[in-house]
């Protein structure tokens, strides 16, 4: 029986992280841009909501403070 596996297994894991990562700006990108590519976030989209920390110079949500120290 032979196992094969790369030598440096943790050493590949930023690669990974990286590209997932990516995949989800990119996503999130898409989510505020219109089939034209012009900036246009449908705020009634729950992840775009969430995801707004302020909008027209008002905290539109609340921040976690869930494990930090205030």
């Amino acid at each position: 029986m032979t196992i094969s596996s790369p030598l440096n297994l943790p050493a590949t894991m930023p690669e990974h992280a990286s590209q997932l990562y990516s995949k989800n700006v990119a996503a999130l990108l898409e989510l505020m841009l219109d089939e034209n590519g012009t900036q246009a976030p449908d705020f009634s989209d729950e992840i775009l909501a969430e995801s707004c920390v302020t909008r027209s110079a008002e905290q539109s949500s609340t921040l976690p403070t869930t494990g930090a120290s205030q």
